[in-house]
């Protein structure tokens, strides 16, 4: 099959954990294609917070991936709700104007797949298995809690994209961009599996690890600390006890521990608060792959990095979930077998067992925290289910995989079915 040259909008929200998705693997997706000659220019939809967007900005130019710096649009539901159809049909304009042969997207821009549909341009999402994911509204959680729906593009049926939005409940729309031509994951189909009937869509793929020459790279390793990564949902007071009880708890057993705090104020106080503590070492940032090197096991709030990193590297996982998806992760993290996650009480419901929090400490219970580290520690069954997993996201063919994928869906304008070269995991 002959492949012409392309041009591809990327499309993603302002923040570096959504032009993520495993191992940098959106970011990575778009690189390959540029190495195969397309275009590739990356577009913003507006975040809250300025130091996000200029984290994000310095990562696309570190990539060498050329960015719209003249148009942005507000593509998402949670923060965008107001403006999404206007800017729905202002990135329309936008993508015709400019001759976009493809769209990729974020999960988050649900806006995004309005916009190409309505211009007529293929679409795949990054980070999704394709499912509508719905918002609940629940008790110690300002933000929606999303789980996936059994619906598939549902939202494409009304018209007017207005008569989406009028009238309807919190639960009945998606937070989450599909397409019906091609969704892309870096995670393993089992990820996804939250109940028995569970059949991927043909057109969804999973393509396991997303940097290719950094498989093996674990496996020689001394993997001797506990790696303790915050994340940016959970909240300062609750960092500092998390941090505090679990280095307390791991000097008792005279294991270390490595602290990424993210930021160089919560860096600052650490220092202090932890000066009676030899057993830590604390750092404001170091790239996963570097941290996960070491780590025997991984706590974190269970956002996507946090997670694919964990996986693709055979590393137990603590999940201390607080927003979006992540309670859902932390939930297939226990079923997996391959961590725990805090608040979970067997025999109740999933919202019964997650969100049954106390209100001391931040609404963290500090008990259960250094009991489920201490599981990890001493379940060799846990560290087992860890390495099986990460030697099936090894076949994937990650973001070069992901990258034919896409290269395909816009020569061929149609959904893709079919896997290139097998490359697609498990």
């Amino acid at each position: 099959m002959v492949i012409h040259k392309s041009k591809f909008c990327f499309i993603s929200f302002q923040q570096p954990g959504h032009m993520d998705f495993g191992g940098h693997g959106f970011i990575r997706l778009a690189q390959e294609l540029i190495k195969r000659g397309h275009v590739v220019k990356w577009v913003f939809s507006l975040p809250q917070d300025k130091d996000f967007s200029i984290h994000a900005k310095k990562l696309l130019r570190e990539a060498n991936i050329e960015y719209e710096i003249n148009h942005f649009f507000y593509l998402t539901i949670d923060h965008h709700k107001q403006d999404l159809l206007e800017s729905s049909h202002e990135l329309q304009r936008y993508l015709e104007n400019g001759g976009y042969d493809c769209v990729v997207t974020d999960r988050l821009c649900v806006g995004a797949a309005f916009a190409a549909a309505l211009a007529n341009i293929p679409w795949a999402t990054i980070g999704t298995d394709g499912r509508e994911w719905s918002a609940k509204k629940i008790k110690n959680f300002k933000k929606p809690v999303l789980f996936p729906g059994k619906r598939a593009l549902s939202y494409f049926k009304s018209s007017p994209l207005l008569d989406y939005f009028r009238g309807k409940k919190i639960s009945e729309y998606s937070y989450w961009a599909t397409s019906p031509y091609l969704n892309l994951t870096f995670f393993p189909s089992s990820y996804y599996q939250d109940h028995i009937e569970y059949t991927p869509l043909t057109h969804t793929h999973f393509l396991g690890n997303s940097f290719d020459e950094n498989k093996n790279k674990n496996k020689n390793k001394n993997k001797n600390k506990v790696l303790i990564t915050f994340g940016n949902t959970l909240k300062e007071d609750v960092k500092v006890i998390l941090a505090k009880s679990l280095v307390e708890e791991l000097s008792l057993r005279s294991i270390s521990a490595l602290l990424l705090t993210g930021s160089e104020t919560m860096t600052e106080t650490l220092n202090e608060k932890l000066s009676a503590f030899s057993n830590v070492e604390i750092l404001t940032w170091l790239p996963y792959e570097e941290a996960y090197q070491v780590a025997m096991i991984a706590v974190g709030h269970g956002g996507t990095s946090h997670l694919w990193t964990g996986m693709s590297s055979g590393t137990p996982l603590l999940v201390i979930p607080s927003v979006g998806d992540q309670v859902f992760g932390g939930s297939q993290v226990e079923k997996l077998n391959i961590g725990r996650m805090l608040n979970v009480e067997k025999g109740k419901s999933l919202l019964d067992k997650v969100l049954n929090k106390v209100e001391k400490n931040g609404g963290l219970d500090i008990k259960q925290c250094k009991k489920a580290l201490n599981e990890l520690l001493d379940d060799p069954s846990i560290l087992k289910s860890s390495h099986k997993l990460m030697k099936k996201m090894e076949k994937g063919g990650g973001a070069q995989a992901g990258a034919l994928l896409v290269e395909r869906l816009a020569n061929e304008r149609t959904a893709i079915t079919q896997c290139t070269d097998n490359h697609c995991c498990c």
